[in-house]
């Protein structure tokens, strides 16, 4: 009996000391690496505009008599705008202007061609040089070096008189090189300066072209005069914005409606600038109170410390103007070796995590952990990639109710999960 009170005895003191011993431990959470993609989550929010959006504007001075439309309002192509008014003596104030215009291109365009041909005059005057005047001193001089060597070899003459003729000889060469590079050159700022020519008279062409435009549309006007008082949709569209008001003069090329075409949308956010996954062609959720679409990245623009995230939709209901969170989410391509982000930790060395580790104590087995150096990849809001330091195989410590650091005896709430006794 009193054996047995003893052994007893000896079972509960050791069971309260063990639970005494473990009850101030650092409580960790383990967990072991895994192999995975990281899932990339952005957030943002921008407001919707037409994709395609036109303009109207007027082509000649008048005043606005009656608007016959408002923004927001759906239009049909040929749909009456806008009542104008002109006034025909400014028209014809625009006509008198442009043949002016145009009678002094005409008169540039003449000079050009006098001094394109004066440039054609000098270009083949040099082609047709040949130096023949060097070429004829330098055959003499040539003969009389031949004759000087004979005389030369029969001992008639000195070295230093055969050194004489070799040397003028070399003159002539230098003088004919030197004056074919400077031929050359020359030919080469008049082919230039000819080029240049020839590129001003396409360009006073062109002028005269667009002047002649201009011309006939207002010939167009004055033909038309009671048809050009009122200007039609040239489209189906929605109208944005009217910046003109009936009674108001207005200017030639005056703005004077703005309207939306068609079942495109775009809408324009920003993201971070340290973003790298988000590319264009990716698929993302636009969504609000109303609406929930799929939009496509269409264009990627560096701004100062943001990206602007350029985003094509389609809707078949007017939804310009409407605000619209955006999400992006994005698996990675590759599998990697991932770790919970509240796992690492970093100091003045690097990145670690604690390695969960069992050991000899003074209750028996007991675990604790262990500092390891690592190298991380990128991450995302859950995980982190390790590219070296760890394996599949070793726990790590996840979360803790207390600091701990090398060496601690830590108790493991989860043991049954990854660690056998």
């Amino acid at each position: 009996m009193n054996q047995s009170f003893i052994y007893v005895f000896l079972l509960l003191s050791i069971f309260f000391s063990k639970t005494i011993y473990t009850h101030d431990l650092p409580k960790v959470t383990a967990v072991l690496p895994r192999n995975g993609k990281l899932e990339k989550i952005e957030k943002a929010s921008g407001i919707s505009n037409w994709a395609n959006i036109g303009e109207i504007y007027v082509e000649v001075s008048g005043k606005v008599e009656e608007i016959l439309v408002e923004e927001g309002e759906n239009v049909s192509k040929g749909q009456a705008l806008f009542h104008l008014s002109f006034d025909k003596e400014e028209v014809h104030k625009k006509l008198s202007e442009l043949e002016i215009s145009k009678k002094k291109i005409h008169i540039d365009i003449e000079k050009i061609n006098q001094n394109i041909k004066q440039i054609q005059e000098k270009i083949d005057g040099l082609k047709s040089e040949v130096f023949n005047q060097e070429k004829a001193e330098i055959k003499k001089e040539e003969e009389n070096l031949q004759k000087l060597k004979i005389l030369y070899q029969a001992g008639a003459i000195s070295q230093e008189e055969l050194s004489n003729i070799q040397y003028n000889l070399q003159k002539l060469y230098n003088t004919l090189a030197a004056k074919k590079e400077e031929h050359s050159k020359q030919l080469k700022a008049y082919q230039a300066e000819l080029k240049s020519f020839n590129q001003d008279i396409k360009s006073k062409e062109l002028d005269l072209k667009d002047l002649s435009i201009q011309e006939q549309t207002y010939l167009d006007i004055l033909s038309k005069y009671e048809e050009n008082k009122t200007i039609y949709a040239p489209q189906d569209a929605t109208i944005i914005s009217i910046p003109i008001k009936s009674g108001q003069k207005i200017n030639e090329n005056q703005l004077m409606m703005s309207f939306g075409v068609g079942t495109e949308y775009e809408i324009k956010c920003n993201v971070s600038l340290s973003n790298n996954f988000i590319t264009v062609g990716d698929i993302c959720e636009l969504s609000n109170a109303s609406y929930r679409v799929e939009g496509t990245v269409k264009k990627i623009t560096p701004i100062e410390n943001m990206k602007q995230i350029t985003i094509n939709f389609q809707s078949k209901e007017n939804v310009m103007g409407e605000t619209f969170d955006v999400l992006f989410q994005k698996e990675s391509e590759k599998s990697y070796i991932l770790v919970p982000n509240g796992a690492i930790h970093q100091d003045h060395e690097g990145y670690y995590l604690y390695q969960i580790k069992q050991r000899d104590g003074i209750m028996g087995k007991e675990y604790y952990v262990e500092k390891s150096k690592v190298y991380i990849g990128d991450s995302d809001d859950t995980n982190t990639v390790i590219v070296k330091g760890v394996n599949y195989f070793d726990p790590i410590a996840y979360l803790s109710d207390k600091p701990i650091s090398e060496g601690v005896t830590v108790k493991v709430e989860n043991e049954e999960d990854f660690l056998a006794n």
